[in-house]
């Protein structure tokens, strides 16, 4: 099983490298969404700033002029964050253990019997959903990327880099679902212990 084990490790580092990309999408949102915030709402005062300092030599007219050609790009930008966030993070977020289970069996039987419901939630569920999602998503992009397809809105960016995050993210959890299998067998086979154990939530 090590040799197993070294492949499974080897996909947890490629997991953590797109958790670490999906966090950094989480403060890039956060940065943005505030910033666009504020200057949409704080327009008129700003273009009154501007002027003001027009009488010194400088101004952020350039700045406004942008922001206003540009609003739709700003929000078309939000999607793709977001949905590098939700599907890019979905791998970590299986590796550590803290997607949502909506169990009552779980909850209520010992660490290999909870191996045994990974291991055959992984098989029955988990890859043959993301190899369908796969299948459906991957032609919706290239349909996008073929066309060209854009924004709705006047200014906005293309759309097939957030539909390109729907293929992808579920590939990478198929790729850390693998992951997942393999520690499985290997708790039951050689009493490996998976690192992130399920914590029953605080009732």
């Amino acid at each position: 099983m090590d040799g197993w084990l070294r492949v499974a490790d080897a996909i947890d580092r490629i997991s953590r490298f797109f958790g670490l990309v999906a966090a950094a999408a989480v403060l890039a949102v956060t940065v943005i969404a505030s910033l666009d915030a504020i200057v949409s709402y704080f327009i008129a005062p700003l273009d009154r700033f501007d002027q003001v300092l027009r009488d010194w030599g400088l101004g952020i007219g350039w700045a406004l002029d942008w922001y206003r050609g540009h609003a739709n790009s700003v929000n078309d930008l939000l999607l793709v964050l977001f949905a590098v966030m939700v599907m890019i993070g979905a791998p970590w977020t299986l590796k550590v253990n803290e997607h949502v289970r909506v169990d009552l069996l779980y909850t209520n039987v010992g660490e290999r019997t909870r191996i045994w419901i990974d291991l055959l939630g992984g098989f029955v569920f988990l890859l043959p959903i993301c190899v369908i999602m796969i299948w459906f998503t991957w032609p919706w992009f290239v349909d996008s990327w073929i066309s060209g397809e854009m924004g709705n809105n006047a200014g906005g960016l293309p759309r097939w880099p957030s539909k390109l995050m729907l293929p992808v993210g579920f590939a990478l959890v198929a790729l850390q679902g693998v992951s997942e299998i393999i520690k499985c067998v290997a708790a039951l086979r050689v009493g490996y212990v998976r690192p992130h154990a399920y914590v029953k939530p605080v009732q």
